[in-house]
Formats: structure tokens, sequence, C-alpha cells
């Protein structure tokens, strides 16, 4: 039996205390809007918006900051693993053709 664990975001959340519903943003009017929520409402909560098919994931603010960090700490050693990758493709792929071996991709 599949039991759909979706929730409106409304009935989980309260309005925060500096705005309420036609409160100003930085940019406007901010819109309150209804949404399913599928997952707890932690840092990658799965939501789905009105008149969207699928849901999404919402991140906080912070997040892709982060990765973007974590990405540049990581470019160096993936560039290190390309370069071995390719070394053993062009070994692989010229050893295929010393032996009239089609490639397999």
């Amino acid at each position: 039996m599949l039991v759909q664990r979706s929730r409106s975001l409304k009935a989980r959340l309260r309005t925060p205390p500096l705005m309420s519903t036609g409160d100003v943003g930085l940019n406007g009017v901010v819109e309150r809007v209804e949404a399913e929520l599928f997952t707890d409402g932690r840092n990658d909560a799965v939501v789905r918006l009105p008149g969207r098919r699928f849901p999404g994931v919402l991140i906080q603010g912070d997040s892709p900051h982060i990765l973007r960090s974590d990405l540049a700490d990581a470019w160096d050693s993936a560039g290190l693993l390309l370069a071995g990758l390719d070394a053993l493709l062009t070994r692989y792929a010229d050893a295929l053709r010393e032996h009239v071996i089609p490639r397999p991709y």
C-alpha cells in the first residue's frame, strides 16, 4: 500500500515573525503560496510548487556557496584523476587498435 507523505508547507511552517502575508520584501511584495512537502524540512527539502508536475529540491541560501567551495577544493584532485583516466583510456585504445579490436564505445 502506497502512503503519500505529502503535506502542505503551510501546515508545517508558520509565517516568519518579521514578515506576514502581504509584507514588502527586499524586491517587492512577498507572495505566499501553498506547496507540497514530501520530506522533512531540512536543508534539502523535496517540495512541489503549484503548477509543477514534479517536485524540486529546496536548498538553503548558503548551501550553493558551501558546495562551490568544496568543489574548488576538489578541482585540483579532479584534474589529476582526469589526467590519469585519459592516460588509461589512451593506453586501452592503443592496445585495441594494435590488435584490430574495435572499441566498445
